[in-house]
């Protein structure tokens, strides 16, 4: 008996049909995501009973038409990729999409968190989490070897000291500047302590002092 082509592809790992199903109960078109060794692809891709149909495919090959003269499958170019697929999606009327990684687990800083990064700070709307995009430097190219990549990144998105003024304090770094302060000797008051305003001087009764009210 011949194996059908879905448990053939679940057999051998092409795809992972319960985090499909739950995609495509979306109704939502897919941001299908794919980094290999040597570059990234990204389309749009809408199901469809008798087929997926693919809206708009942008890769880091194509980046060349847009105007980056760079390839490759770093963060940098990951992150190009995904600004120019929400341009693309922005162009064909499409609203909201829904990442699909495939089998690939998504990593904190990663090539995909990058393609997210991207696509929603071109105006992509995709439910996120900010927590998870790559770092300015990383976003920057500061960690290859080749600075062309950096030079294209800073076209768009401005200096790397700029875009990290620009970043709202996060809690941990706040906490992180008032353990520094107590460090240097400002004291934080404890909680449900009440200071006494300045000039004011505290009064400490004897022993012998009594009440004169009877």
């Amino acid at each position: 008996m011949k194996t059908s082509r879905t448990f053939k592809r679940r057999k051998s790992g092409q795809t992972d049909y319960r985090r499909r199903l739950a995609i495509v109960k979306s109704s939502k078109p897919r941001l299908v995501v794919r980094p290999s060794g040597k570059g990234i692809s990204v389309q749009i891709v809408k199901y469809a009973p008798r087929g997926d149909i693919v809206m708009k495919t942008v890769t880091d090959r194509s980046l060349k038409d847009r105007g980056f003269d760079i390839a490759g499958n770093s963060t940098p170019v990951a992150y190009l990729v995904g600004k120019v697929m929400a341009e693309e999606a922005k162009k064909a009327g499409i609203s909201e999409v829904i990442l699909d990684s495939g089998r690939r687990n998504i990593v904190r800083g990663g090539r995909i968190s990058a393609t997210v990064m991207g696509y929603v700070e071109a105006g992509g709307n995709m439910s996120h989490d900010p927590s998870i995009f790559p770092s300015e430097e990383r976003i920057a190219g500061t960690h290859l070897k080749d600075k062309a990549v950096g030079k294209q990144i800073e076209k768009v998105r401005g200096p790397v000291e700029q875009k990290k003024a620009a970043q709202p304090k996060k809690p941990s770094d706040q906490k992180k500047a008032e353990s520094s302060k107590q460090a240097k000797g400002e004291k934080k008051p404890a909680a449900g302590k009440k200071t006494a305003p300045e000039g004011s001087k505290s009064v400490k009764k004897s022993g012998g002092e009594k009440d004169a009210r009877k």
